[in-house]
């Protein structure tokens, strides 16, 4: 007998899609949080930032997976910090935690 279980992704996890802000709300001197529309500033598993918001429309929290939904769909980063996700990036989180 198998001791893994299945289960559908949406019942694990919590999919969050970004949402963009005006772009009037967009700087690049360090007002607000960190901003990401998309993976341009992706790296090997963090990104780095050159765009700040200070109107936030929809937050990642630190540790939560970066996903990209827009061309190139697939890409993967982590949040090394709470920031703010524009409508090319999804956030992921875990819904629930297993024993180990």
């Amino acid at each position: 007998m198998s001791e893994w279980k299945e289960y559908k992704l949406g019942e694990v996890a919590k999919f969050n899609i970004g949402q963009s802000p005006e772009s009037k709300h967009y700087n690049f001197i360090g007002v607000g949080l960190p901003f990401l529309q998309g993976n341009r500033t992706f790296g090997l598993k963090f990104p780095t930032f050159d765009t700040y918001c200070s109107e936030l429309k929809k937050i990642a929290l630190q540790g939560e997976i970066l996903f990209s939904v827009r061309a190139p769909v697939g890409d993967i980063n982590i949040a090394q910090t709470k920031i703010c996700i524009g409508r090319g990036l999804c956030s992921i989180s875990l819904k629930i935690m297993y024993p180990t």
